[in-house]
């Protein structure tokens, strides 16, 4: 893997307003090879650009490098990709086309204001990816490999005591439900959308049991990483802190439904969750629960073993 390139204008503390923030946000992209050839390639800067100056419609969505640049966070979301995707100044070649595609920031050009909710998830679960790979290097795992050079699980990685780990992460963003229940206090109406805490904690099975499958036959010890974002956090700590997915013996509360839609409609992907929930679970040997305690940074907040 790459050294860190701390160089790149991306690592710069920069002073950005309002109205300069693209002019800026330009600037940078065009000195920074992860801006201007994975984030941002030319093939999609004119809708960026479009997007970023238009009224969106149903919620105030900016772009996340955008927000990341006024913020003063932007190295966050590149040092990472500098780092294991960048060499010679250039993306590596064992970068895989889909992951290409999904480091793109189009989330913005979906019309409707919840669609761009859901696209942005799966597009923030990408940059976590990276972003952990480093948190771990951080803490003294060596990255081997990862799903975005054509890796069997999202990052593998060798832990300080010498053993081999694949790990997948699971992004827990804001949930649809919470997310319009915002949309409509914004539009000035009193319609509110609240997410069941039952419901909450049988989506966070769903999210591990998705992870669980994907390592059920990696021969490494086998680790699901729950990440957690800090708008999300508070609708599930409850049932962390208590437990209420009971681990080492899970089962779905079921007793929601809209929960039960959920359910129903992604069996087509997971046709025996119900009935093997708690075997492919357990057939992980850890899940590490992290929550996002500013933008881009997680701390560890849980480990459970199960073997």
């Amino acid at each position: 893997m790459n050294e860190k390139s701390t160089n790149c204008l991306c690592q710069k503390g920069l002073t950005v307003k309002d109205s300069n923030i693209l002019e800026i946000f330009s600037h940078v992209r065009n000195k920074c090879p992860v801006l201007k050839e994975l984030l941002v390639p030319d093939s999609i800067w004119p809708d960026f650009r479009r997007s970023a100056i238009k009224p969106m419609n149903g919620a105030l969505h900016k772009s996340i490098l955008l927000l990341a640049l006024h913020r003063g966070y932007l190295n966050k979301i590149t040092l990472p990709m500098h780092k294991y995707l960048i060499e010679n100044g250039n993306p590596r070649k064992e970068i895989t086309k889909q992951y290409i595609v999904d480091l793109q920031e189009t989330w913005l050009q979906e019309d409707r204001a919840i669609e761009r909710n859901r696209k942005s998830r799966i597009y923030i679960g990408k940059l976590t990816e990276l972003i952990l790979a480093d948190w771990l290097e951080e803490q003294g795992w060596r990255i081997t490999n990862l799903e975005a050079l054509g890796g069997q699980a999202d990052i593998e990685t060798v832990s300080p005591q010498k053993n081999d780990h694949a790990i997948e992460v699971k992004y827990v963003g804001y949930e649809d439900e919470n997310f319009l229940s915002v949309v409509e206090s914004l539009s000035g109406k009193a319609k509110a959308y609240t997410t069941s805490p039952y419901a909450a904690s049988d989506f966070l099975l769903f999210k591990v049991y998705g992870a669980a499958k994907q390592l059920f036959n990696s021969a490494k010890t086998r680790i699901a990483f729950l990440a957690i974002s800090n708008m999300t956090w508070d609708f599930v700590d409850i049932q962390l802190s208590e437990d209420w997915m009971n681990w080492q013996s899970p089962r779905f509360f079921n007793n929601d439904t809209d929960w039960k839609k959920f359910l129903e409609k992604n069996k087509n992907q997971f046709p025996t969750i119900e009935s093997d929930l708690r075997s492919v679970i357990r057939s992980l040997n850890q899940l590490w629960i992290l929550r996002e305690e500013k933008p881009f940074q997680y701390s560890l907040q849980q480990v459970i073993h199960f073997q």
